[in-house]
């Protein structure tokens, strides 16, 4: 192996490397958003709930 298609292969791996950790880290940014939604969209329907009942309504 040449030493320049050593390089080029070493920097393809690095990049690789470089772009897996990247993508792990955005799509685990993405599952906690997701869970911290669902957990206060269900605190929010909740409180509309509480509201709703001291008005005197009925939940749907």
């Amino acid at each position: 192996m040449s030493p320049t298609n050593a390089m080029f292969q070493s920097g393809m791996v690095g990049f690789t490397a470089a772009a897996g950790a990247g993508l792990v880290v955005l799509l685990s940014t993405q599952v906690v958003l997701a869970g911290l939604d669902r957990r206060r969209l269900r605190q929010w329907a909740d409180a509309w709930e509480q509201a709703d009942r001291r008005w005197g309504g009925t939940t749907v």
